[in-house]
């Protein structure tokens, strides 16, 4: 018999008692582990007797290891049970230990949250329709960026950081083009790309967050951390990019690890719930990538990191590209309404 409830941040408790003659069942078992990791003068490990090890260790110590046994091979059917979909480890706390007695117990574990969805293509549609942003490049936006190719240019080569020459040889060594005026329009396209997919970046991030601030969601803070610890993993790579230590940066911007973490915790939390929303659309919508592309891209993860994890890395690789095709589904609706 057990109980559920309902905890706030997606999270429920069930409270439930093991019985005794089920929860007996597994002291033969606690008795073998404990015998095999134990170094008694006389005795073979794995062949120390029961009556030894209540001596040397003392009932409660095979109790504990029996109440582990019991409740692990319970867990998956406490959640049948109960129709949990559970996020991350559970906590479980022993209520009621002794020999010759029920196990109780409390269970409490992270929940994947209900999520109402406001009219999300009604939003996308309304966004779409908004006056579309004119997409230009200037003459004086390519000559600062020749002028910054330049200067990469000097300060990557051993010139003494004088500018070189902006002439056909110089581009020439840059890559494939033909001369001065081929450069500059190739240049030109590129910026006016980056421009047109800032401007498309802008109006999906407009639509998620409009559909966010109508969203009902709470996530569960144990999904906050994961999301905080993965932002602060990601900082760090980039200080270290930087060839800095985290340490310094910290000591430079006078801030403890702790400050930075507390300044990203609402952006983890924006995170975590735009992750529901688009599983949520996902599912809803039944967007669901092709196998080939999923494995393409695996295929192209596990070429250039070959100590990659593959069961990870299809886990990463279908929810980027779910995720990529939902923001596309939200973008294109004005084609469809």
């Amino acid at each position: 018999m057990s109980e559920l409830k309902k905890l706030e941040r997606s999270e429920v408790s069930i409270t439930g008692e093991i019985p005794v003659e089920q929860f007996e069942i597994f002291r033969p078992k606690a008795i073998k582990n404990i015998s095999e990791n134990l170094e008694i003068p006389g005795f073979r490990k794995g062949k120390v007797p029961e009556n030894i090890i209540v001596q040397k260790l003392g009932e409660e110590k095979i109790l504990y290891e029996m109440a582990e046994l019991a409740l692990g091979e319970s867990y998956p059917a406490l959640l049948a049970e109960h129709n949990i979909d559970p996020l991350g480890r559970p906590d479980i706390r022993i209520t009621k230990i002794a020999k010759g007695s029920p196990l109780g117990f409390v269970i409490t574990v992270a929940v994947v949250p209900e999520v109402k969805l406001p009219d999300y293509k009604k939003i996308a549609v309304e966004i779409a329709a908004e006056k579309e942003e004119v997409v230009e490049v200037s003459e004086k936006e390519v000559s600062e960026a020749i002028e910054n190719i330049r200067k990469q240019t000097a300060q990557q080569s051993k010139s003494g950081g004088e500018l070189p020459i902006f002439d056909d040889g110089f581009v020439k060594k840059l890559g494939s083009y033909e001369n001065v005026t081929d450069f500059k329009i190739k240049l030109k396209d590129h910026l006016v790309r980056e421009k047109t997919d800032r401007a498309r970046s802008k109006k999906r991030m407009k639509i998620i967050d409009r559909i966010l601030v109508e969203t009902e969601i709470t996530v569960p803070k144990i999904v906050v951390e994961e999301e905080l610890n993965k932002m602060m993993e990601q900082f760090k790579g980039d200080v270290a990019r930087m060839e800095a230590r985290f340490e310094e940066y910290l000591k430079q911007a006078g801030k403890t690890e702790e400050d930075m973490r507390k300044e990203f915790a609402p952006d983890a939390e924006k995170r975590s719930k735009i992750e529901f929303i688009l599983h949520n659309i996902a599912s809803q919508e039944k967007i669901v990538p092709s196998t080939d592309e999923i494995e393409k891209e695996i295929a192209h993860i596990l070429k250039h990191h070959k100590d990659a994890d593959p069961v990870r890395a299809r886990a990463y690789v279908t929810n980027i590209i779910t995720n990529e095709k939902v923001l596309q589904f939200l973008e294109n609706q004005r084609v469809s309404q």
